[in-house]
């Protein structure tokens, strides 16, 4: 028979695009944020965004503000919380208007 000491909590990681995720960061594309976990027990992980549940690996698509926290559990209940990180998608390109007026006789 085996056992294992386990007296450290879960190392989380927040990627993007297989890379670590930035904070703050302003998207023009899909997000799809992802979990990196290492432990040596077996792991839960409860993630929500903007408080609402989450599953990493989901893409994010609908342009607005985000904030995503993820906690990772192991099984002997060492919890690690990420976040919240937040990110922005923006898709929509900046508007330009140009305005014109009548000079006034004084510029004339």
């Amino acid at each position: 028979r085996s056992f294992f000491i386990d007296k450290t909590p879960p190392a989380v990681r927040l990627l993007e695009n297989g890379s670590d995720f930035p904070e703050g960061f302003h998207f023009n594309r899909d997000v799809v944020p992802a979990v990196s976990i290492t432990d040596i027990s077996p792991t839960t992980t409860a993630a929500t965004l903007n408080g609402a549940p989450y599953t990493p690996g989901t893409p994010v698509s609908v342009e607005g503000t985000y904030a995503l926290t993820v906690t990772v559990t192991d099984a002997l209940a060492w919890a690690t919380t990420v976040g919240p990180v937040s990110f922005t998608i923006d898709r929509t390109p900046p508007s330009i208007t140009f305005a014109s007026r009548t000079p006034t006789s004084a510029e004339l």
